[in-house]
């Protein structure tokens, strides 16, 4: 992969956007349109760099944090659970929960935030969270076996 760096000193994966860009959540290409642009300002503090995938929370972006100087992901949440109060305030409370779990296996969430476009758009509802660097594991199958019935009660993983 080409690393390169911008003005703002932050690596740029110049190839992993331009291949990422163009593969949804589920691998597949995304022919709809996406809620941000590369280089369009969020909130005033994030730029987009380049989409990554969709998924039934929202979209998530690969962004720069202009104020702490580093690379988020950048994940929208869809406007059917921003309009249920209930369904905002059990996200809050989860991010909330979220954020006090520090484990190597367990992405980071910095962020929670709202990007006004105009006023006949409305508000964007957003988190930003650590940016891992991998493949998806989406397109790669699972492998589809049964274990042998004692090795499976006898390791715990049945009852």
């Amino acid at each position: 992969m080409l690393l390169t760096e911008n003005k703002a000193g932050i690596e740029n994966p110049v190839e992993r956007c331009s291949t990422l860009s163009l593969r949804g959540a589920a691998g597949g290409t995304n022919a709809s349109p996406t809620t941000f642009f590369p280089d369009e300002l969020v909130a005033g503090r994030y730029k987009i760099v380049c989409f990554i995938g969709r998924g039934g929370m929202g979209e998530v972006y690969e962004a720069d944090d202009l104020e702490l100087r580093q690379r988020v992901a950048l994940k929208t949440v869809r406007a059917e659970i921003v309009l249920d109060q209930q369904a905002i305030e059990r996200f809050k409370r989860e991010i909330r929960i979220a954020r006090e779990v520090t484990h190597p296996n367990v992405c980071r969430i910095v962020d929670l935030g709202q990007h006004r476009r105009g006023q006949s758009q409305g508000e964007i509802a957003f988190l930003t969270m650590e940016l891992l660097r991998g493949e998806t594991l989406t397109p790669t199958p699972l492998p589809l076996f049964a274990l042998p019935w004692g090795e499976g009660r006898g390791g715990g993983v049945i009852g």
